[in-house]
């Protein structure tokens, strides 16, 4: 675990940073700031941020990005699994199948929320555009950083509830939280740190207004998206406790009028929460100008403290794996220098044997030449046997499909169309009882040594005469010569 953590959240009209460092009997703010960005380009976003954190910026520092709110689609399902691999690919197809962009043009993650009694998993999905994704990751790697996660700011208020209310009496209430920011606000119930519900409102305290009537048109603004919100999680959550405290945080510049117009509208006790209360943050770490009037870091504060906790991560997997392989070429490293100080060590044996080595190298070398006319002959005799056993195994490649099939498919599985091309590649076509049969069947062909590169074409419900069956299609190589 790092001991210093970097926190870059980007958004319309503000870049914020937040820089923690952590201790042994826990973490300390050391850094927050941010700048306006509505009206620059994304080069000029990337050298402000290397100039902000030119002076606070260690090596081997976490470095986390944040994505907004805005910038993503949050669906809750419950998926027929608990299996994690399962559950990864029916989230991915879910991903594809409800979220209007382009299939290959989303990056998504997933999060288990709650297992029941009925081998079913309720889970939280967030897929972003990856446009929107890479430009964050450019940003970040233009200012010399290079983001470990690209988490979702929703998850960030939930660890920031958690640091707020960790010695209040209220920690295990179901609570609705409002972060108001500069140019949106986040609505969130969370019961106990888990995510029941997240709404965005799309406008902030930017548009908060100087005069009394456009700031009583936000509040009645603001009051509606609050109230939709509460309304929505009681109808999908109606075995669930119904929020009973409001707390509501952000800039300064929004008021208490608006807490207590909150409480009288919709009866729930309300406050206004001190973005950093509950926080050890040092006393030079907002510096001399402090922090916009209209900007809220709560979920950024909420990061430093769940860094490494179990987050959605919209990085997208070609970066997960560079950092899975970065980290091997760390230990391979390790090992490699480990390996170096054996040689050294054993160096002086190896020479004291070398010259013996050397003569019988040479004997060796000679009898070699006198069984070379032999070995040339067994040679070619083992030539004409692979020609011959590549016919043979090409001619049983359908049994070795058939029979494997025999072994592995589950009952339920019935096949309409098997097809086995000249090249190994396998269609399957058929039914299930179910979708969740249609998943398990794949993760069993994976499980086998014959088939690889295992792809789900399509899946489908449809109703017969007296049931409801799910329609695959699967596509799969052969592997003819594995023994």
């Amino acid at each position: 675990m790092k001991k210093h953590i970097i926190v870059v959240d980007i958004n319309s009209e503000y870049v914020k940073f937040v820089q923690a460092h952590i201790r042994q009997k826990g973490f300390v703010i050391t850094k927050a700031a941010a700048f306006p960005a509505g009206e620059i380009s994304d080069e000029e976003i990337s050298k402000q941020i290397r100039r902000t954190t030119l002076l606070t910026r260690l090596k081997g520092s976490y470095v986390i990005g944040v994505i907004s709110r805005k910038d993503v689609a949050v669906r809750e399902l419950r998926l027929p699994s608990t299996d994690p691999a399962e559950l990864r690919q029916m989230a991915s197809f879910e991903a594809r199948k409800q979220i209007p962009f382009a299939g290959e043009n989303t990056v998504s993650d997933f999060r288990v929320i709650e297992k029941d009694k009925d081998n079913y998993s309720r889970v939280i999905l967030s897929i972003a555009s990856k446009d929107v994704v890479e430009r964050y990751i450019r940003i970040l790697h233009n200012s010399g950083l290079k983001p470990q996660a690209l988490l979702l700011s929703t998850e960030g208020i939930r660890h920031w509830l958690k640091i707020l209310t960790r010695d209040k009496e209220y920690k295990d209430r179901c609570v609705c939280v409002l972060n108001i920011d500069s140019s949106s606000a986040e609505i969130t119930v969370i019961l106990q740190g888990s995510i029941l519900l997240t709404r965005i409102a799309t406008f902030g305290a930017s548009s908060f207004g100087a005069d009394t009537a456009s700031r009583e048109k936000w509040t009645a603004r603001l009051l509606l998206e609050v109230k939709r919100s509460i309304e929505l999680y009681n109808k999908n959550r109606k075995h669930y406790p119904a929020v009973d405290k409001i707390l509501i945080t952000g800039p300064s510049v929004i008021g208490k009028e608006i807490c207590q117009i909150m409480q009288n509208e919709l009866n729930i006790e309300s406050l206004i929460v001190d973005m950093a209360e509950g926080f050890s943050i040092s006393d030079d770490a907002f510096g001399e100008e402090g922090l916009p009037e209209a900007v809220s870091i709560a979920a950024d504060l909420g990061f430093a403290a769940g860094a490494y906790a179990s987050n959605l991560n919209l990085l997208p997997d070609e970066f997960k794996k560079l950092k899975k392989v970065r980290f091997r070429q760390r230990q391979a490293a390790a090992i490699c220098a480990l390996l170096f100080a054996i040689f050294i060590l054993s160096s002086s044996l190896i020479i004291n044997k070398f010259y013996n080595k050397t003569n019988l190298l040479r004997a060796l070398k000679g009898s070699v030449a006198a069984v070379a006319p032999e070995l040339n002959t067994i040679r070619s005799q083992l030539e004409t046997v692979k020609v011959v056993e590549s016919y043979l195994k090409e001619a049983r490649a359908p049994l070795i499909l058939l029979y494997e099939l025999h072994r592995i498919v589950p009952n339920g599985i019935l096949f309409t169309n098997i097809s086995l091309g000249r090249t190994d590649n396998v269609v399957f076509q058929g039914t299930a009882p179910a979708m969740s049969d249609i998943f398990k069947f794949i993760s069993i062909l994976e499980q086998s040594d014959i088939f690889r590169n295992i792809k789900l074409i399509y899946a489908s419900k449809r109703r017969s005469e007296v049931e409801e069956l799910a329609d695959f299609q699967i596509t799969c190589r052969l592997l003819v010569h594995k023994e």
